[in-house]
C-alpha cells in the first residue's frame, strides 16, 4: 500500500492522478452510502468490512491552502477495484471518515494518517 504525503506526491492534478488509477485497473466511482457501505456507479453496494484500502493520496488546493482532496483507491473482496474522492482536511464529510474506519479496521493504515 502506498501513502503519499503532499510533499511526496507526483501528481500535479486530479484528473492526472484518476488516470494513473484509471490504468491500474481503478476504473469505478464509488460513493459513501453511510458509515457501514458505498456503492459504485452501477449501484452494487460494498460494505466496509468487504473493502480494502490499496492506495490513499492527499492533493492540496494551491488557491486554498486550507483546503485538500483525498483520493483513495479501494478493492472489494469480489475484486471490483475503484476510486473515492472526498475532501480531506476542515470541509471534510463525517459520513466518509467514519466509512474509512471501518474500511480500515483491519489494515492499521489510521495509524499512517
Amino acid at each position: 500500500m502506498e501513502l503519499n504525503t503532499p510533499r511526496k506526491d507526483p501528481y500535479s492534478s486530479l484528473s492526472q492522478l484518476e488516470e494513473t488509477l484509471n490504468k491500474k485497473g481503478f476504473e469505478q466511482k464509488f460513493s459513501v452510502a453511510d458509515e457501514d457501505s458505498a456503492h459504485n456507479e452501477k449501484n452494487e453496494v460494498f460494505k466496509a468490512s468487504e473493502m480494502s484500502i490499496i492506495e490513499l493520496h492527499r492533493l492540496k488546493d494551491e488557491k486554498n491552502k486550507t483546503e485538500s482532496t483525498m483520493v483513495i483507491a479501494l478493492e472489494a473482496d469480489n475484486g471490483t477495484k475503484g476510486i473515492l474522492i472526498a475532501p480531506f482536511g476542515e470541509g471534510s464529510d463525517a459520513t466518509v471518515d467514519r466509512f474509512l474506519q471501518n474500511v480500515d479496521a483491519g489494515q492499521e493504515l489510521n495509524k499512517k494518517y
